[in-house]
């Protein structure tokens, strides 16, 4: 995995940018997530994607929670986070583009 993190870290700004910084940011929103009870830990698929992008970057995956899509989709726009687990939803579009993770 380093060598694909490194490939990318070459080639592509946006990932030269993420490794400078040392995080990728990745809003996220209920019900997608949930909270541990206890510990206050964030669980869920998401966390485990957001962990594992960051693993493939070479850089810490920082998850940011949201109540709300619209919150989430917020932060995107504002720039205060990097990437954002959304539905595709057509209202969205034209704001946003889509990568479906194969």
């Amino acid at each position: 995995m380093a060598s694909i993190a490194n490939a990318q870290q070459t080639t592509d700004p946006r990932v030269a940018d993420l490794v400078r910084v040392g995080k990728v940011r990745v809003s996220m929103f209920l019900p997608q997530y949930s909270k541990d009870a206890v510990t206050g830990e964030l669980q869920g698929w998401p966390i485990d994607l957001v962990r594992a992008l960051g693993a493939r970057l070479g850089v810490e995956g920082l998850p940011v929670a949201y109540a709300t899509p619209a919150e989430a989709m917020a932060c995107f726009k504002a720039g205060a986070c990097d990437v954002a687990i959304l539905g595709i939803d057509p209202t969205r579009a034209a704001e946003l583009d889509f990568t479906l993770i194969p």
